[in-house]
């Protein structure tokens, strides 16, 4: 995270009602690491002796989680989880085959611009998500002539002996 995110989210956590302590543990970071930031901020550091609204905090912690949630796969968690439940076939979750992919564009050293509903919509888009696969008359995600970044605007739903065809005649 950078440092004025977490001046920010540091102040407002403690703005809200929450103690330095609970803030360093919600955050991972050293109580005295919070009360650097705080003072950084300019925030007037209060007693310790002042209580906080559990209901606030559970907003907060809340809202914290879905901010990280929806930076990290595009969308809410409650999202993600109709997705998987909607798209899930042979015994593998959609969230399952995203990891794979983007492990496997790590492995051969290609740039990896997707989040998980993005890489969802392409394959939504297409109509060919229940017949991916690597078999013949299967579908694949296919960058264009095969170079460049995974990314929504450089990828195509193809079969896979039309993207093995565009790999020959790249080569």
């Amino acid at each position: 995270m950078e440092q004025t995110t977490n001046k920010t989210l540091v102040s407002s956590l403690y703005e809200a009602g929450n103690a330095g302590t609970a803030i360093s543990t919600m955050l991972g970071i050293s109580a005295t690491r919070v009360y650097q930031l705080l003072r950084k901020s300019g925030v007037k550091i209060r007693p310790q002796a002042f209580k906080v609204d559990p209901s606030t905090k559970a907003e907060l912690v809340a809202s914290i989680r879905n901010r990280k949630e929806f930076e990290n796969f595009g969308c809410s968690k409650s999202d993600m989880k109709q997705i998987q439940i909607a798209y899930s076939f042979a015994g593998k979750d959609p969230l399952s085959l995203y990891h794979d992919q983007k492990y496997k564009a790590m492995l051969r050293g290609i740039a990896w611009e997707f989040n998980f509903k993005t890489w969802m919509d392409v394959w939504i888009e297409s109509g060919c998500w229940f017949q991916r696969g690597k078999r013949r008359g299967e579908y694949v995600m296919s960058r264009r002539l095969d170079q460049g970044p995974y990314s929504p605007e450089n990828v195509k739903i193809i079969t896979t002996e039309n993207n093995l065809s565009e790999y020959h005649l790249t080569r």
